[in-house]
């Protein structure tokens, strides 16, 4: 990678400063008795931890003590800059257990309500993931950890000059999975190279994709369609994929796929990996 030191002293100061504007799930143990779990916050009341003060405020941790949430959820105010959410996501996913292997990835639900915040300097789409992976690799002593992002409660309406695959900030083997919000209408070519991705499903409301958009993505077996009509699909859209992966649909969409897809971009080839789900 080619992170100078700049912006590792960059990330160290965002780590003390980017927590004012983005807040963090508990990773309290779930103890029923401890709305903070192991966080000192549930057992000392008068401290300065939200958990202490306001056990079912908006702390994942407060509102399911006994649950199973693993306190893995940030969530960006609408103040926070895209570079104070990459030095939250860093800190945490070096901190997590787990991520030593795509089966076994680290887990974080990230919320964000503008889109700008996954537009880490200036990248685009959602370059901020993958500046976090990077980060994270700096404050874990050189060692990278497979990711899997939640972003099913972030709103952002599409994914237009995504992360180039061969940018800086992109280290994209690392992205075990990944979860689109249902917000989505556009997908570009953000996971060319992704090659732990094994399946993804595309939300209902995408209506198109750029060229290029699984492009050597080495391990995907399954695409999810949820559109009830294809969306546009860009060209050599599925490049150097297995060639056993399928494209699955509802069993009622199977014929607006197939035999009565007119769709630009649904190519013979791609509507011979269509199968009913």
């Amino acid at each position: 990678m080619k992170w100078n030191g700049t912006f590792v002293v960059m990330l160290s100061l965002l780590l003390a400063l980017g927590m004012t504007v983005v807040s963090c799930g508990d990773k309290g143990s779930g103890d029923s008795t401890s709305p903070g779990g192991t966080d000192p916050g549930g057992t000392n009341p008068g401290g300065t931890d939200p958990g202490s003060t306001d056990p079912g405020g908006t702390d994942p941790g407060g509102t399911d003590p006994g649950g199973t949430d693993p306190g893995n959820v940030i969530t960006a105010n609408s103040s926070a800059t895209a570079a104070e959410v990459v030095a939250a996501l860093a800190a945490y996913i070096s901190s997590a257990s787990g991520g030593g292997s795509a089966a076994n990835p680290v887990v974080v639900k990230l919320n964000v309500s503008d889109p700008s915040q996954l537009n880490y300097n200036g990248s685009g789409g959602l370059a901020t993931l993958f500046a976090a992976i990077n980060g994270a690799y700096y404050l874990n002593s050189g060692v990278y950890k497979y990711v899997s992002f939640d972003l099913s409660g972030s709103t952002i309406a599409n994914t237009y000059d995504m992360l180039s695959p061969y940018s800086t900030y992109c280290n994209p083997k690392y992205l075990a999975s990944i979860t689109l919000p249902n917000t989505l209408t556009n997908i570009s070519n953000i996971f060319q190279n992704c090659s732990s991705l094994t399946s993804i499903t595309i939300p209902a409301g995408v209506t198109s994709s750029w060229n290029y958009t699984f492009k050597n993505c080495t391990s995907l077996t399954s695409v999810i369609m949820r559109p009830s009509t294809p969306p546009t699909l860009g060209t050599n859209m599925f490049d150097n994929t297995p060639a056993g992966l399928k494209i699955k649909v509802a069993n009622g969409l199977l014929a607006a796929y197939t035999t009565n897809n007119t769709v630009d971009g649904w190519t013979a080839d791609i509507k011979a990996k269509v199968q009913a789900e």
